[in-house]
């Protein structure tokens, strides 16, 4: 197994510009920044020859191509990847400061329009921001180094700017020595306007989260004087929850930053893995603990009264009870630290499989449901890192297993207690399907028919465009659709895709790792030639 850092051969691409420096129409040379020594080498797909047991009929070539077709038609007409761009709001480029520009996508925050002017305000702090970001931005960085999309590449960087965003913000301008690897949930910037595209006026209201407090799992913290952007508001306490997803897209900015030639785009990349990279390091030297920044700006780790480690800060918590529980989590994090496992060996005796969170999983199935999403994400993130770092062995494993929980969960009778469970199921095929797992031809009907309906529902429950005319003034619009169908008491019958999960397919389609054998669910050259024509 290679180790970090690692020794990367400096790459300079040139271009030809016709603007910038020089005189009128003089061509100038475009020099690609390096790729510094301790970024991850290019990722290599292993081809795993992984067997899998029978399960259905494989997709014909034309049932392939047919839901190609319908999935590019509906991202088409309502225009998906412009419409999270007009939606994913930080701080805009043309910002009355003049500052630097960033996107994130809001929980917590809806449309509303009066006139020609469109306003994203918040029904209150958001909190998990990196979750959201993290779950879209793999795909859409997989568009975009597929097909050039201008579109695409925007609301790539933008989020990737975002992300670092985080980072930026939880520094002060009176820190001495300054600590730049501590992560935030998120920031508060300044109410803005802005014009988008088609000459879309709109107001960014911060005003709504731009307040202190203290709560359990987070502080919100005026930061009067920070050094990127001034007047801010930091939400702190950072949680692991959003880590599988902000560790799983490495993987996929590694391998842009090695296919562009856009210099902006690999300084963006660049510096957003060289933050993670310092971050899991500090996260490693602590013991495994995620430390946060308070009202002094000084660091430390949250606590109990007891003074144990909050559990959101920390893979450690249930160690003395479960000790795999969070293996996942740790080996993917000390992968970004320092390029290998740093001992973390994911199976014993009693796991089921290599990457099995065993009681700690079953407790988390009965707490609260939603936890499992994180803990297949752990495992998928873990897989994607091991394949970064080149540790094959243990991605064999990681894959293996990633199968055996996939068999685990097909034939699972509390399948039928949760309407997230089919939806949750799909995307983790599309995921494992893109870092190395084999679909059969079951799973990959599967992930089809959920695409399907998940298109049919957001078609007719999102307000696509809040400037169009025809939406009344004061209707809102949901920044972060809902995924659930309810009845007329208000009850969950059915759950779909998560809509920031929606565009995964390009994740799968552009990724170095992913399986070559097994069913094919999507046609990837069409579905890029679709979106290239759009």
């Amino acid at each position: 197994m290679q180790k970090f850092p690692r020794r990367i051969l400096g790459i300079l691409v040139t271009g030809l510009l016709l603007a910038g420096a020089g005189c009128p129409g003089e061509p100038q040379e475009v020099v690609m920044p390096d790729l510094p020594e301790w970024f991850p080498d290019k990722p290599q797909s292993p081809d795993f020859a992984l067997q899998r047991k029978d399960g259905g009929t494989f997709p014909t070539p034309e049932e392939v191509d047919g839901f190609t077709e319908t999935y590019s038609s509906f991202l088409k007409r309502t225009d998906f990847i412009g419409w999270i761009d007009r939606h994913a709001q930080g701080l805009a480029p043309d910002n009355p400061w003049g500052m630097s520009d960033y996107k994130i996508w809001w929980a917590q925050a809806f449309m509303t329009r009066s006139g020609d002017l469109v306003t994203l305000a918040f029904r209150g702090p958001p909190d998990n921001t990196t979750q959201s970001v993290g779950r879209v931005l793999g795909a859409t960085a997989g568009l975009y180094m597929q097909s050039e999309d201008e579109t695409a590449r925007n609301l790539s960087m933008g989020l990737v700017r975002g992300l670092s965003a985080t980072f930026d913000g939880m520094i002060w301008g009176d820190e001495d020595p300054v600590i730049d690897t501590i992560m935030a949930r998120t920031i508060f910037n300044r109410s803005h306007e802005t014009m988008l595209r088609g000459n879309r006026r709109l107001f960014v209201d911060y005003e709504g989260v731009r307040f202190e407090e203290v709560e359990l799992r987070h502080d919100t913290i005026h930061n009067r004087d920070n050094p990127t952007w001034g007047d801010i508001f930091v939400r702190n306490k950072r949680s692991k929850d959003d880590f599988p997803f902000l560790y799983r897209n490495m993987a996929m900015l590694v391998e842009l930053a090695f296919r562009t030639d856009d210099p902006e785009v690999r300084r963006d990349i660049v510096r957003l893995v060289g933050q993670v990279r310092g971050m899991t390091a500090d996260i490693v030297e602590h013991d495994y603990c995620i430390r946060t920044k308070g009202f002094d700006s000084k660091p430390y780790i949250p606590l109990m009264q007891d003074g144990t480690v909050e559990d959101f800060a920390t893979y450690r918590a249930y160690e003395s009870f479960v000790p795999l529980g969070e293996c996942t989590g740790k080996l993917s994090t000390a992968y970004l630290a320092s390029g290998e496992a740093l001992g973390n060996v994911c199976e014993n005796a009693d796991t089921a499989f290599y990457g099995d969170g065993y009681l700690y999983e079953e407790l988390a199935i009965a707490a609260h449901f939603c936890a499992t999403d994180l803990i297949w994400n752990y495992h998928v993130a873990a897989l994607a890192m091991a394949l970064l770092f080149d540790d094959i062995e243990t991605a064999r494993k990681l894959v293996e297993g990633l199968a055996a929980r996939i068999d685990g969960l097909w034939i699972d009778e509390r399948a039928a207690d949760y309407p997230e469970w089919w939806p949750e199921v799909a995307q983790l095929l599309v995921l494992s399907a893109a870092y190395g797992m084999p679909l059969t031809g079951d799973e990959a009907r599967l992930i089809q028919s959920v695409w399907r309906d998940s298109a049919v529902f957001y078609q007719d429950s999102v307000c696509w465009d809040p400037w169009d005319p025809s939406v009344p003034d004061g209707t809102v619009c949901e920044v972060m659709p809902s995924r659930y169908e309810t009845d007329d008491q208000g009850q969950t019958t059915r759950a779909h895709t998560r809509i920031e999960e929606f565009l995964s397919p390009f994740e799968y389609c552009a990724s170095p790792y992913r399986a070559t054998t097994g069913a094919m669910f999507v046609n990837c050259e069409r579905l890029v030639a679709a979106m290239m024509d759009r």
